[in-house]
């Protein structure tokens, strides 16, 4: 059972403690931090905010490695059948898809930063977090106790991002047989009963629509931030959203954007989560996963996400047209429509997919995936209802 354990000695730094402890080894160890992530198609460098990299067995007698690529580092092992990694992380990234470390909270995206044995990605893990005794955790992760959480595998660690702070607003509510939970870093305005009030209707539709929801409990990891933000990314049973400025959240547009971003992600949990491309079927986690249906993962959800808004009464019908109007604006102003489809531009996701490119070379996969499930959508209609 790969260990981790977490810990920090000047949070302002942003420096984060990564230990490892890997065990049932043979001849070598192949070490591996993952080229990308889930939710963002492209390749990531995660190695470049690395430093003080060592290698030991359990005696504590310092092992030679080397780099074979960017991303792997192999291990002479010298008889050992157990490793201690040790590195230091920088966790000074603020977003839905990476890690955050200051003197109010500790915000991971285990795929930044936990390396993996490629042998053992199958492998139950546990992880333990030297924290304050006043701070919690909040993950849809499995608690084993104060600081300490437990993965099926690799795959389900890289896909539970954690919050650390003492400051965590845990809102509850359930549906169905699935708990619910709206953990908040930062301040929002609305009261629980607000948020409850708007979250409630909306993941009720997407389940009575779904026919059922597949984790038996999930988590919005919110980060409200005191500056200009607007981000998600999904995960197994949570997702992170980051937004701001929070003092903003009082105004109805904001707001608006949070129970937009939410429905979205949490469609997420069918779409692309377990419904998912068989290019990605499983993560490899090595190199480029290319597909060409990034336009039906992202595009969907997109139309998804705001029709589940309007049909479970959380939006009004102008604020639904309202958002129908921005992806048509995007779609008539965008030359890229004449040059690319949506199938290349969800392949080439991997090569400029997250930046602007040069003028007219290609289409948003969200907004014209949104508009291509529009068009099926109300073809479906006319031609049945």
């Amino acid at each position: 059972m790969p260990k981790y354990h977490f810990s920090y000695q000047n949070s302002l730094s942003h420096f984060l403690n990564v230990r490892v402890e890997i065990n049932g080894l043979t001849d070598s160890a192949k070490l591996q931090l993952p080229v990308w992530r889930p939710g963002r198609y492209e390749v990531q460098n995660f190695p470049k905010r690395i430093k003080s990299f060592k290698v030991t067995n359990s005696e504590g007698k310092q092992l030679l490695y080397k780099k074979t690529s960017k991303s792997c580092w192999e291990v002479e092992l010298n008889g050992s059948h157990g490793i201690i990694v040790e590195y230091e992380y920088f966790a000074g990234l603020m977003d839905a898809g990476n890690s955050w470390l200051d003197d109010e909270q500790l915000y991971i995206n285990p795929i930044n930063c936990c390396i993996f044995e490629t042998s053992q990605m199958n492998e139950e893990v546990e992880l333990t977090f030297h924290l304050p005794d006043n701070y919690r955790l909040a993950s849809g992760l499995k608690p084993k106790g104060q600081h300490k959480l437990s993965a099926k595998s690799y795959y389900q660690l890289v896909d539970s991002p954690i919050f650390a702070s003492a400051s965590i607003r845990t809102i509850s509510y359930k549906v169905n047989e699935t708990d619910f939970f709206i953990h908040i870093q930062g301040e929002i305005t609305q009261s629980d009963d607000e948020l409850i009030e708007d979250f409630a209707p909306f993941t009720q539709k997407q389940l009575e629509v779904m026919g059922g929801f597949p984790c038996k409990h999930y988590h919005f990891l919110i980060q409200s931030l005191p500056y200009k933000a607007y981000h998600g990314v999904e995960h197994w049973n949570s997702t992170v959203i980051c937004l701001g400025p929070s003092a903003d959240m009082v105004k109805r547009e904001l707001y608006k954007e949070l129970l937009g971003v939410s429905s979205h992600e949490l469609f997420h949990t069918w779409n692309v989560i377990r419904l998912r491309p068989k290019e990605m079927t499983p993560y490899n986690f090595q190199g480029e996963n290319y597909h060409e249906t990034g336009f039906v993962t992202e595009g969907v959800t997109t139309y998804y996400g705001d029709l589940f808004l309007i049909r479970s009464g959380v939006y009004s019908f102008d604020e639904y047209l309202s958002e129908l109007n921005k992806l048509l604006k995007r779609h008539y102003e965008n030359e890229g429509r004449k040059n690319y489809s949506v199938a290349e531009s969800s392949f080439d996701l991997w090569l400029d997919g997250y930046e602007a490119g040069i003028p007219g070379r290609k289409v948003s996969i969200y907004n014209e995936g949104a508009l291509a499930a529009l068009i099926l959508d109300l073809s479906i209609r006319l031609k049945f209802d």
